[in-house]
C-alpha cells in the first residue's frame, strides 16, 4: 500500500510533499520515476530513499529546483520505497493554507 503526504514544515508556508511505501519496502522493480510541482510553488530539496530507509546516493536522482521535480538518474538502482520534495507556495491563492 502506498501513501501520498503533504503537510507543513519548518516556518509557515513550507510544505513537504512524500510519496511512500507505507511498509518502507516496495517490492516492485521501478524503470523511472517523477515528482513534479504544478502551479505557483518553488522547490526548495528533495530526497530519495530505498528500502529500509537507505537515502539513494546523489547520483540516482535529479533535483531540478527551477523546473520544481525530482527524477531518477541514469544510474537509478530501480529501488525506491520513499520519495519527498519540499517546496514553499508562491502565489497569492494557496490552498495550502489549510493544512
Amino acid at each position: 500500500k502506498w501513501r501520498m503526504l503533504i503537510t507543513q514544515i519548518h516556518e509557515v508556508g513550507t510544505y513537504g510533499c512524500v510519496v511512500e511505501r507505507e511498509s518502507g519496502t516496495s517490492y516492485l522493480f521501478f524503470q523511472s520515476f517523477t515528482l513534479a510541482l504544478l502551479g505557483e510553488a518553488e522547490a526548495h530539496q528533495a530526497h530519495a530513499f530505498g528500502n529500509g530507509g537507505r537515502e539513494l546516493k546523489p547520483e540516482e536522482f535529479k533535483f531540478d529546483k527551477a523546473a520544481a521535480k525530482v527524477q531518477n538518474s541514469d544510474k537509478f538502482g530501480a529501488e525506491l520505497a520513499r520519495l519527498a520534495l519540499e517546496f514553499s507556495a508562491t502565489g497569492k491563492r494557496s490552498d495550502f493554507s489549510q493544512i
